[in-house]
């Protein structure tokens, strides 16, 4: 999206690989765009053949014709009229639209797209609108190499998969500076665009992007976002899973800058998921083994989530920020730190529990001896196997808190444990090929105005 040239037209660029959550994000800054917009009627509406959506705006006076705006006209087909009428009724047929979208399509993902055209003024969504059934998500492998597999390696490359949240925030608070003030609700010192809207999380998150591209030069690219925390199977399985984080309020400007990150990056051609019902560690987890299964490349995961601790392979690394330096983490590195295998870390889990995701854990184990404890006897159900023995071992002050806190510990284990997502086990993983869109990145940055960037690439317009 940007505006280009022609002040009167708004530039759109839609997804090629459709989801609610994709279109909803085009659609909601579009109808952000508008309403700021000094021109009062939607005059024209294109889509080319590059999936840019084009809207031509102008001050003459247009009343909507009295057909539907939006309607479901069959199984699988909403409608949507896109023709001359004012910004105000257009700005309410798109809100009516993604509502429409949200409950038509509710298990939209990749691997079932959305298709979309536009014909004669009227903008056609197809889908697949069948319910999935209730399936129990399932524990991976010990291992993250599925022993299943028989199908013949691909040449080996590199992925780079970045968890999304975690980069954003670490980019938002790494560049803002002052404290913010509830009467302005702004922080001070902090970057905006010439309107007024904060990018400094923006901005430092494509910074550590390319720095991450030249040092690694990865053939593929993956961003992963959270879904919704009420909605995922965590939460249902066990409702005090970070439950405590929902009473954390994040910062305004941070969560304004999100609908923008993921604008942008969907105009450079990034690949990007969320998956409904799981968490961005599940997405990270699920093509991290599907690339070491299926190729012989490495695997590069950009996060500060120690969750991930148990990807680790001899083919995936972990790139951190530790006491403020980027740290590669290996499986050596884990090895060192805990003297435990990467399978090993949702064991120690389940004994220590997480404090920031509100894992119980078995009350009365700390970090001190948990990893001596799985490292004995390998795993947490190998504890519980041998637990009268511990009677008379080193561990003995711990045997009333492990007897008591079985279930917690299962549970534990069962919440700390990243699954694979069924509905991404079919997606092409050339699909995750980095091929950045140059036209879509100039105009994402024109409006972002992030000026040092495009002088950079060598446009000074």
């Amino acid at each position: 999206m940007g505006v280009l040239k022609e002040e009167n037209v708004l530039h759109v660029v839609l997804p090629n690989r459709a989801t609610v959550t994709s279109l909803q994000t085009a659609f909601s800054s579009l109808v952000s765009r508008l309403s700021n917009s000094p021109f009062s009627n939607v005059q024209k509406i294109e889509l080319d053949d590059l999936k840019t959506l084009k809207v031509r705006l102008d001050h003459s006076s247009t009343s909507t014709k009295n057909v539907p705006c939006v309607e479901d006209v069959g199984k699988n087909e909403i409608h949507c009229l896109m023709q001359s009428m004012s910004v105000t009724a257009f700005i309410e047929q798109m809100n009516q639209f993604t509502k429409i979208m949200s409950s038509k399509y509710p298990y939209s993902t990749l691997a079932k797209p959305l298709s979309y055209k536009l014909t004669r003024g009227v903008f056609i969504v197809n889908g697949d609108t069948t319910t999935p059934s209730q399936i129990e998500p399932e524990v991976p492998k010990q291992s993250i190499i599925s022993s299943a597999s028989s199908t013949t390696k691909k040449d080996g490359k590199t992925l780079l998969i970045i968890d999304g949240q975690n980069l954003l925030s670490r980019a938002y608070y790494a560049t803002a500076s002052g404290s913010y003030s509830k009467k302005t609700e702004k922080t001070p010192y902090i970057m905006r665009r010439s309107d007024g809207t904060p990018t400094n999380a923006i901005h430092t998150f494509i910074e550590m992007l390319f720095n991450m591209l030249r040092n690694i030069n990865p053939s593929a690219l993956l961003i992963a976002w959270d879904a919704v925390r009420s909605t995922t199977f965590r939460r249902e399985i066990y409702p005090g899973y970070k439950a405590s984080r929902d009473k954390l309020e994040k910062p305004a400007e941070l969560k304004e800058q999100e609908p923008l990150m993921w604008e942008l990056l969907n105009d450079m051609g990034i690949p990007q998921l969320c998956a409904r019902g799981y968490e961005a560690d599940d997405i990270i987890g699920t093509f991290a083994r599907r690339w070491v299964t299926e190729t012989e490349g490495e695997v590069y995961i950009s996060s500060n989530d120690r969750d991930l601790f148990q990807l680790l392979h001899e083919r995936v690394h972990i790139l951190r920020k530790d006491k403020g330096q980027d740290v590669k983490y290996t499986i050596e590195s884990l090895k060192e730190q805990y003297g435990l295998k990467p399978h090993q870390i949702v064991d120690l889990k389940a004994l220590v529990g997480d404090t920031s995701d509100d894992i119980p854990g078995v009350r009365g184990v700390g970090e001190t001896k948990a990893p001596q404890m799985i490292a004995t006897y390998k795993s947490i159900e190998g504890l519980y196997e041998q637990l009268s023995s511990i009677k008379n071992s080193e561990f003995k002050r711990y045997y009333k808190s492990l007897e008591a806190g079985y279930d917690s510990a299962m549970l534990s284990k069962k919440l700390a444990t990243i699954v694979d997502i069924p509905e991404y086990k079919d997606i092409p993983l050339e699909d995750l090929a980095l091929q950045l869109n140059k036209q879509g990145m100039i105009a994402g940055f024109r409006r972002m105005e992030f000026h040092s960037f495009l002088e950079r690439m060598g446009i000074t317009d």
